[in-house]
């Protein structure tokens, strides 16, 4: 690999690198296995997405194709490999869009598309949309870490109680990194009432 820059103005520059592969070139240009159990969930104004990944180390990326309102169907956005979900912000809250998603390796070959799976955009209450807020911090923590160390137990305490008398938790745990503290309700709880306490894997 050769990095270089011009000499427009003869001044020393910065090169920000992002996302680098090494890989060799074995298999990459037989067409890679394809994502499986493609689902669709719609919210307010966005469609999240979510499929079971292939097992295979010759896909680079994820890409994501997009019906919106029975038109035809788009790429609309890449995920990279071993990364499952992806959010369409749509903004509209009466949007139907149907999705297929594929697989790719970094010379582009591409597998087949995912079965289609559809979902519709629709007004929310406030009650809905702090659901959606904890439910995104707690899978921060649950699927992406959110800087506590695996294995690690989020100690949790009463918090103040929801519209309909429940219970609202506070993470005590958070490891740093600038993550959001995480809120949880009682039915998300995983460990007994006494306990008030959540086994974190993350």
């Amino acid at each position: 690999m050769v990095l270089s820059q011009g000499i427009v103005d003869e001044k020393p520059h910065t090169l920000y690198i992002d996302d680098m592969r090494i890989e060799t070139d074995l298999g990459l240009d037989h067409l890679p296995k394809p994502p499986t159990n493609l689902e669709a969930r719609g919210y307010e104004r966005r469609i999240d997405l979510h499929w079971n990944g292939a097992d295979d180390p010759t896909i680079a990326q994820y890409v994501i194709y997009r019906s919106l309102n029975s038109g035809p169907y788009k790429a609309i956005g890449i995920q990279r490999y071993g990364v499952d979900r992806y959010a369409d912000y749509i903004g509209d809250d009466h949007a139907t869009a149907s999705y297929r998603v594929s697989a790719r390796t970094s010379t582009l070959a591409e597998s087949a598309k995912t079965d289609e799976a559809t979902a519709k955009t629709h007004p929310m209450t406030d009650d809905e949309l702090l659901s959606i807020v904890e439910e995104a911090s707690f899978r921060y923590c649950w699927e992406g870490g959110a800087g506590i160390g695996h294995g690690a137990r989020v100690a949790a305490r009463p918090r103040r109680p929801y519209r309909d008398g429940g219970q609202r938790f506070r993470n005590h745990g958070h490891g740093g990194r600038g993550g959001p503290r995480l809120y949880l309700s009682a039915s998300m709880r995983r460990a007994p009432a006494a306990d008030h306490s959540l086994s974190c894997p993350c």
